[in-house]
Protein backbone atom coordinates (compact mmCIF):
# COMPACT_ATOMS: atom_id res chain seq x y z
CA UNK A 1 0.00 0.00 0.00
CA UNK A 2 2.88 2.64 0.75
CA UNK A 3 3.93 2.07 -2.64
CA UNK A 4 0.72 2.67 -3.93
CA UNK A 5 0.66 6.31 -2.33
CA UNK A 6 3.81 6.95 -3.66
CA UNK A 7 2.87 6.73 -7.05
CA UNK A 8 -0.35 9.08 -6.97
CA UNK A 9 1.84 11.93 -5.52
CA UNK A 10 2.24 14.97 -7.69
CA UNK A 11 3.95 17.73 -7.82
CA UNK A 12 1.06 20.17 -6.25
CA UNK A 13 1.39 18.06 -3.34
CA UNK A 14 4.87 19.04 -2.29
CA UNK A 15 5.71 20.50 0.59
CA UNK A 16 8.06 23.49 0.80
CA UNK A 17 11.04 22.98 2.83
CA UNK A 18 11.03 19.77 1.64
CA UNK A 19 13.73 18.51 -1.00
CA UNK A 20 12.43 17.53 -3.88
CA UNK A 21 14.10 19.21 -6.43
CA UNK A 22 13.56 22.37 -8.51
CA UNK A 23 10.03 22.70 -9.33
CA UNK A 24 9.13 22.20 -13.03
CA UNK A 25 7.96 24.46 -15.29
CA UNK A 26 10.46 27.56 -16.85
CA UNK A 27 13.74 28.07 -15.22
CA UNK A 28 14.09 31.39 -13.67
CA UNK A 29 15.67 34.16 -15.83
CA UNK A 30 15.77 32.15 -18.62
CA UNK A 31 12.65 31.15 -21.20
CA UNK A 32 13.89 27.61 -20.94
CA UNK A 33 10.94 25.47 -19.97
CA UNK A 34 11.84 22.53 -17.94
CA UNK A 35 8.53 20.85 -18.20
CA UNK A 36 6.34 21.43 -15.37
CA UNK A 37 4.52 25.08 -14.13
CA UNK A 38 7.31 27.44 -12.14
CA UNK A 39 5.95 30.30 -9.71
CA UNK A 40 6.86 33.98 -10.18
CA UNK A 41 7.10 36.43 -12.96
CA UNK A 42 10.27 35.40 -13.68
CA UNK A 43 9.05 32.06 -14.88
CA UNK A 44 7.19 33.29 -18.13
CA UNK A 45 8.30 34.41 -21.16
CA UNK A 46 9.44 38.25 -21.83
CA UNK A 47 7.07 39.39 -25.04
CA UNK A 48 9.60 42.27 -26.39
CA UNK A 49 8.09 41.79 -29.63
CA UNK A 50 4.27 43.34 -28.66
CA UNK A 51 6.46 46.09 -27.53
CA UNK A 52 7.86 46.64 -30.66
CA UNK A 53 4.89 46.00 -32.68
CA UNK A 54 2.72 48.58 -31.19
CA UNK A 55 5.62 51.53 -31.89
CA UNK A 56 5.65 50.37 -35.72
CA UNK A 57 1.57 50.89 -35.22
CA UNK A 58 1.85 54.08 -33.56
CA UNK A 59 4.62 55.57 -35.87
CA UNK A 60 2.73 54.20 -38.92
CA UNK A 61 -0.60 55.71 -37.59
CA UNK A 62 1.69 59.02 -37.14
CA UNK A 63 2.73 59.11 -40.94
CA UNK A 64 -0.12 58.71 -42.44
CA UNK A 65 -2.10 61.62 -40.58
CA UNK A 66 0.92 63.69 -41.99
CA UNK A 67 0.55 62.59 -45.17
CA UNK A 68 -3.28 62.92 -45.23
CA UNK A 69 -2.49 66.55 -43.70
CA UNK A 70 -0.22 67.64 -46.61
CA UNK A 71 -2.51 66.29 -49.17
CA UNK A 72 -5.10 68.24 -47.91
CA UNK A 73 -2.96 71.30 -47.60
CA UNK A 74 -2.04 70.59 -51.42
CA UNK A 75 -5.74 70.13 -52.52
CA UNK A 76 -7.14 73.19 -50.47
CA UNK A 77 -3.79 74.84 -52.05
CA UNK A 78 -4.58 73.53 -55.62
CA UNK A 79 -8.73 75.00 -55.16
CA UNK A 80 -7.54 78.11 -53.63
CA UNK A 81 -5.14 78.84 -56.65
CA UNK A 82 -7.17 77.71 -59.30
CA UNK A 83 -9.86 79.80 -58.47
CA UNK A 84 -7.72 83.10 -58.05
CA UNK A 85 -6.03 82.23 -61.77
CA UNK A 86 -10.01 81.98 -62.63
CA UNK A 87 -11.26 85.72 -61.00
CA UNK A 88 -7.62 87.11 -62.50
CA UNK A 89 -8.80 85.38 -65.84
CA UNK A 90 -12.26 86.94 -65.73
CA UNK A 91 -10.89 90.26 -64.56
CA UNK A 92 -8.37 90.10 -67.33
CA UNK A 93 -10.99 88.78 -69.96
CA UNK A 94 -13.59 91.87 -68.63
CA UNK A 95 -11.07 94.65 -68.97
CA UNK A 96 -10.24 93.18 -72.46
CA UNK A 97 -13.98 93.57 -73.72
CA UNK A 98 -14.11 97.30 -71.97
CA UNK A 99 -10.97 98.21 -73.83
CA UNK A 100 -12.22 96.85 -77.12
CA UNK A 101 -15.87 98.37 -76.28
CA UNK A 102 -14.23 101.74 -75.62
CA UNK A 103 -12.15 101.78 -78.74
CA UNK A 104 -15.28 100.78 -80.74
CA UNK A 105 -17.43 103.74 -79.37
CA UNK A 106 -14.98 106.05 -79.75
CA UNK A 107 -14.32 105.12 -83.23
CA UNK A 108 -17.60 105.05 -83.78
CA UNK A 109 -18.21 108.35 -82.44
CA UNK A 110 -15.02 110.01 -83.20
CA UNK A 111 -15.31 111.89 -86.78
CA UNK A 112 -12.36 111.93 -89.26
CA UNK A 113 -10.04 114.75 -89.53
CA UNK A 114 -9.18 116.99 -92.61
CA UNK A 115 -5.51 118.52 -93.02
CA UNK A 116 -6.26 122.29 -93.57
CA UNK A 117 -4.42 123.92 -96.37
CA UNK A 118 -3.33 127.72 -96.74
CA UNK A 119 -5.14 129.63 -99.25
CA UNK A 120 -3.99 133.09 -97.97
CA UNK A 121 -2.80 135.25 -100.98
CA UNK A 122 -4.43 133.08 -103.41
CA UNK A 123 -6.68 134.33 -105.70
CA UNK A 124 -10.66 133.89 -104.60
CA UNK A 125 -11.38 131.76 -107.43
CA UNK A 126 -7.67 129.65 -107.55
CA UNK A 127 -8.75 129.42 -102.99
CA UNK A 128 -12.13 127.79 -104.10
CA UNK A 129 -10.38 125.41 -106.45
CA UNK A 130 -7.55 124.32 -103.90
CA UNK A 131 -10.23 123.78 -101.30
CA UNK A 132 -12.21 122.00 -103.21
CA UNK A 133 -9.60 119.17 -104.33
CA UNK A 134 -8.53 118.93 -100.69
CA UNK A 135 -11.88 118.00 -99.61
CA UNK A 136 -12.18 120.84 -97.08
CA UNK A 137 -15.81 122.84 -96.67
CA UNK A 138 -15.78 126.37 -96.40
CA UNK A 139 -17.38 129.46 -96.13
CA UNK A 140 -16.51 133.00 -97.76
CA UNK A 141 -16.66 136.08 -96.10
CA UNK A 142 -15.71 139.44 -97.59
CA UNK A 143 -14.65 142.44 -96.36
CA UNK A 144 -12.51 145.86 -97.34
CA UNK A 145 -8.96 145.48 -96.66
CA UNK A 146 -6.32 148.68 -97.60
CA UNK A 147 -3.70 146.51 -97.89
CA UNK A 148 -4.84 143.51 -100.30
CA UNK A 149 -6.13 143.70 -103.69
CA UNK A 150 -9.47 143.06 -104.22
CA UNK A 151 -10.73 139.38 -105.19
CA UNK A 152 -8.00 137.84 -103.04
CA UNK A 153 -7.77 135.57 -99.79
CA UNK A 154 -7.17 137.98 -96.58
CA UNK A 155 -7.22 135.25 -94.08
CA UNK A 156 -8.17 131.92 -93.21
CA UNK A 157 -9.64 130.48 -89.69
CA UNK A 158 -8.14 127.86 -89.18
CA UNK A 159 -5.06 128.40 -91.08
CA UNK A 160 -3.29 124.96 -90.61
CA UNK A 161 -3.81 121.77 -88.35
CA UNK A 162 -6.59 119.81 -88.69
CA UNK A 163 -10.29 119.95 -88.55
CA UNK A 164 -13.39 117.49 -88.32
CA UNK A 165 -14.57 116.12 -91.12
CA UNK A 166 -17.42 118.32 -91.42
CA UNK A 167 -16.20 121.21 -90.30
CA UNK A 168 -15.61 124.32 -92.18
CA UNK A 169 -12.77 126.78 -92.94
CA UNK A 170 -13.74 130.56 -92.80
CA UNK A 171 -12.64 132.51 -95.79
CA UNK A 172 -11.74 136.02 -95.80
CA UNK A 173 -11.76 137.62 -99.26
CA UNK A 174 -10.61 141.23 -99.34
CA UNK A 175 -13.01 143.38 -101.15
CA UNK A 176 -10.37 146.14 -101.50
CA UNK A 177 -10.14 149.72 -100.29
CA UNK A 178 -13.45 150.99 -98.56
CA UNK A 179 -13.11 154.40 -99.73
CA UNK A 180 -11.79 153.98 -103.08
CA UNK A 181 -12.65 156.48 -105.96
CA UNK A 182 -12.72 155.11 -109.37
CA UNK A 183 -9.53 156.44 -110.72
CA UNK A 184 -7.51 154.88 -107.66
CA UNK A 185 -9.26 151.35 -108.36
CA UNK A 186 -7.81 151.58 -112.36
CA UNK A 187 -4.10 152.37 -110.80
CA UNK A 188 -4.40 148.52 -108.78
CA UNK A 189 -2.08 146.86 -111.73
CA UNK A 190 1.07 145.30 -111.07
CA UNK A 191 3.94 148.12 -110.63
CA UNK A 192 5.54 148.41 -113.70
CA UNK A 193 9.50 147.88 -112.58
CA UNK A 194 12.00 150.81 -114.33
CA UNK A 195 14.35 148.00 -115.28
CA UNK A 196 13.45 145.64 -118.12
CA UNK A 197 15.24 142.65 -117.45
CA UNK A 198 17.41 141.06 -120.22
CA UNK A 199 15.78 138.32 -122.66
CA UNK A 200 16.58 134.84 -121.63
CA UNK A 201 17.77 132.03 -123.13
CA UNK A 202 14.93 129.58 -124.67
CA UNK A 203 16.77 126.72 -123.02
CA UNK A 204 16.60 126.64 -119.03
CA UNK A 205 18.66 124.18 -117.23
CA UNK A 206 16.35 123.12 -114.77
CA UNK A 207 18.49 120.96 -112.71
CA UNK A 208 19.95 124.71 -111.71
CA UNK A 209 16.50 124.97 -109.48
CA UNK A 210 15.77 123.24 -106.26
CA UNK A 211 11.83 122.87 -107.65
CA UNK A 212 11.85 123.77 -111.14
CA UNK A 213 7.81 123.10 -111.11
CA UNK A 214 7.40 125.56 -108.19
CA UNK A 215 5.25 127.89 -110.71
CA UNK A 216 3.51 125.66 -111.89
CA UNK A 217 2.16 122.71 -109.95
CA UNK A 218 0.97 122.36 -106.31
CA UNK A 219 3.62 120.57 -104.11
CA UNK A 220 2.83 118.40 -101.13
CA UNK A 221 4.48 118.58 -97.84
CA UNK A 222 5.65 115.33 -98.08
CA UNK A 223 7.30 116.31 -100.96
CA UNK A 224 9.28 119.47 -99.23
CA UNK A 225 9.79 117.72 -95.98
CA UNK A 226 12.62 115.78 -97.90
CA UNK A 227 14.13 118.32 -99.00
CA UNK A 228 17.56 119.80 -96.96
CA UNK A 229 17.26 122.71 -94.77
CA UNK A 230 19.25 125.15 -96.49
CA UNK A 231 17.35 123.34 -100.21
CA UNK A 232 14.00 124.27 -98.72
CA UNK A 233 15.19 128.28 -97.57
CA UNK A 234 16.29 128.38 -101.56
CA UNK A 235 12.91 126.46 -102.81
CA UNK A 236 11.20 128.87 -101.07
CA UNK A 237 13.35 132.13 -102.23
CA UNK A 238 13.83 131.03 -105.69
CA UNK A 239 9.99 131.68 -106.09
CA UNK A 240 10.44 134.86 -105.44
CA UNK A 241 13.72 135.08 -107.49
CA UNK A 242 12.00 133.72 -110.73
CA UNK A 243 9.99 137.13 -110.70
CA UNK A 244 13.42 139.28 -110.60
CA UNK A 245 13.04 139.76 -106.67
CA UNK A 246 16.51 141.13 -105.25
CA UNK A 247 17.60 139.66 -101.40
CA UNK A 248 19.13 142.02 -98.66
CA UNK A 249 20.45 138.97 -97.63
CA UNK A 250 24.16 138.91 -99.14
CA UNK A 251 23.89 135.00 -98.98
CA UNK A 252 20.68 134.55 -101.31
CA UNK A 253 21.52 137.13 -103.63
CA UNK A 254 25.15 135.62 -103.75
CA UNK A 255 23.60 132.01 -104.54
CA UNK A 256 20.94 132.96 -107.16
CA UNK A 257 23.42 135.51 -109.05
CA UNK A 258 25.23 132.01 -109.89
CA UNK A 259 22.10 130.85 -111.64
CA UNK A 260 22.09 131.95 -115.63
CA UNK A 261 17.92 132.14 -114.89
CA UNK A 262 18.15 134.61 -112.35
CA UNK A 263 18.17 138.43 -113.61
CA UNK A 264 17.41 140.87 -110.21
CA UNK A 265 15.56 143.70 -111.09
CA UNK A 266 12.91 144.72 -108.26
CA UNK A 267 14.10 146.06 -104.82
CA UNK A 268 12.81 143.76 -101.99
CA UNK A 269 10.18 146.68 -100.51
CA UNK A 270 8.36 147.23 -103.78
CA UNK A 271 8.46 143.18 -104.75
CA UNK A 272 6.46 142.92 -101.11
CA UNK A 273 4.57 145.57 -100.98
CA UNK A 274 2.64 143.94 -104.22
CA UNK A 275 3.31 140.49 -104.10
CA UNK A 276 0.26 139.39 -105.03
CA UNK A 277 0.44 140.83 -108.51
CA UNK A 278 3.58 139.46 -109.36
CA UNK A 279 2.77 135.98 -108.49
CA UNK A 280 0.15 133.40 -109.72
CA UNK A 281 -1.75 130.69 -107.62
CA UNK A 282 0.42 128.08 -107.86
CA UNK A 283 3.44 129.87 -106.18
CA UNK A 284 1.21 131.53 -103.24
CA UNK A 285 0.05 128.30 -102.53
CA UNK A 286 3.59 126.79 -102.53
CA UNK A 287 5.18 129.47 -100.71
CA UNK A 288 2.78 128.94 -97.54
CA UNK A 289 3.17 125.11 -97.85
CA UNK A 290 6.51 125.17 -97.78
CA UNK A 291 6.60 127.91 -95.09
CA UNK A 292 4.15 125.65 -92.79
CA UNK A 293 6.95 122.89 -93.04
CA UNK A 294 9.45 125.26 -92.02
CA UNK A 295 7.68 125.97 -88.65
CA UNK A 296 6.80 122.12 -87.96
CA UNK A 297 10.46 121.69 -88.15
CA UNK A 298 11.88 124.33 -86.22
CA UNK A 299 13.47 125.72 -89.05
CA UNK A 300 11.97 129.66 -88.44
Amino acid sequence: MYKDLEKTQSVDSFSPGVNQGPPQGYTPGTSTYNGGYGSGYDNYPQNNNNNNSNAVIIAIIVVSIAIILALGGFVAFFLINNGNNKNEAQKETASTAAAVTENKVSAETEPATVAVINVVGSKESDACDMLNEAGIKFTLSRQYNESVSEGYVISQSPAEGYIKDGDKVKVYISKGPEHQSKSSAVQQTPVTPSYIPPAQSSYIDNSEYIIAESNSRYLSESEVITLSRSDMNYALNEIYARKGRLFKDSELQSYFNSKSWYHGYIDPATFDNNLYTYLNSFEIANINTISRVQKRLGYK
